[in-house]
């Protein structure tokens, strides 16, 4: 019995694998919040959708996590870093801020708090 059950679950397992999945190819099924989109295939290149493909768009949060990692890299936490006018009024439209002012202190680590879990973009 139980050498029946280990082949009859093998026996699923490997038709698992091999089961090929198919989409509905309709663009009018689909609902993104993004303002651009690309789905390529990782094994053939082949691009399987896109909507504004082409269309300049900043990778945010992706930029944030690298600023992270190259400020704990060459920096130390504990550092006092001075706020320049710069950084507080070039946030760009719908940026995030937590109200630092020009010339305040404050350590980096408290910088990268507010970076990465408020996602202040004057930081």
């Amino acid at each position: 019995m139980k050498k029946t059950a280990a082949l009859l679950l093998l026996i699923f397992t490997i038709s698992l694998c091999l089961l090929t999945t198919y989409a509905e190819n309709s663009k009018d099924n689909l609902s993104l919040d993004g303002k651009a989109a690309i789905l390529i295939d990782m094994k053939s290149g082949q691009v399987l959708y896109e909507y504004n493909a082409d269309t300049k768009l900043y990778p945010a949060s992706t930029t944030k996590i690298m600023t992270a990692i190259l400020a704990l890299e060459m920096g130390d936490p504990d550092q006092i870093m001075t706020a320049s006018l710069r950084a507080v009024y070039d946030i760009g439209d719908g940026g995030m801020n937590i109200g630092i002012v020009e010339g305040e202190q404050l350590p980096l680590e408290a910088l990268l708090n507010a970076m990465l879990i408020k996602s202040a973009n004057e930081t």
